[in-house]
């Protein structure tokens, strides 16, 4: 028969193996959704948004009886992000018990996708060319998901409001020279360098988001900073 401690080990390491089992059904939902985004089934997005709520339902009670899960340093945004969520998820929790700096920028970036949806509702190729217009749209659309795998706070807010993003309330904080211009580094800079993007429609989608990114960070620059920037010399625009 085993002892307390022995129990308590197993039951951990259940509850460890449930997580990782529960992460993946999360995943294959949302690959079930973007499908039927694809195809605009609204029977199916609904099913899939109940289901994936009810399973990240699930997922934080798991965590919450594991207690402090440490974060996984080697998780990074690649083209594996779907496998990456629990990962994800842990680190925002544990920057959000630690009062980490890092989560700062996640009110820019929901502001920016906010701000990147009315872009695309008064884009002129919804007139002039439809077929373009979708295909922005659609990719928005699975832009926004693949987000909301990094900001667990904006995926539950998102799936409760049925992916209506403009429900979203979003207050951007007020944050140093040195983030803003790391923020900028990071991900706006991309506006000026040679991507390789695949097709004009995620191109022009990456363009528009990096430049409202810009924009909503720009203001909380240095002077020095902003000239910097504005002459080209550090980030050869």
């Amino acid at each position: 028969m085993l002892n307390g401690k022995e129990r308590k080990y197993l039951k951990q390491k259940l509850a460890e193996g449930e997580l990782l089992l529960n992460s993946s059904d999360i995943i294959e939902e949302y690959v079930t959704l973007l499908n039927a985004l694809e195809v605009n089934n609204q029977k199916e997005i609904a099913k899939s948004l109940k289901s994936i709520a009810s399973m990240i339902k699930y997922e934080d009670d798991l965590i919450a009886f594991l207690g402090n899960v440490i974060p996984n340093s080697d998780a990074k945004v690649t083209e594996e992000l779907y496998y990456n969520r629990l990962d994800f998820k842990i680190a925002y929790n544990y920057n959000l018990a630690t009062g980490s700096k890092d989560l700062l920028v996640h009110s820019f970036f929901v502001k920016t996708l906010k701000d990147l949806y009315e872009v695309i509702l008064n884009d002129q190729s919804k007139e002039e060319n439809p077929t373009y217009y979708n295909e922005l749209l659609k990719e928005y659309k699975r832009f926004v998901i693949e987000y909301m795998m990094c900001n667990p706070e904006f995926e539950k807010n998102m799936i409760k409001n049925n992916l209506d993003i403009t429900k979203i309330s979003c207050e951007v904080p007020e944050i140093d020279s040195k983030l803003a211009l790391a923020i900028i580094s990071k991900h706006s800079i991309k506006v000026w360098k040679n991507y390789d993007y695949s097709g004009k429609v995620v191109f022009n989608l990456m363009k528009s988001f990096n430049q409202k990114l810009f924009e909503n960070v720009y203001p909380y620059l240095s002077d020095e900073t902003k000239a910097t920037l504005e002459n080209g010399n550090s980030y050869g625009r």
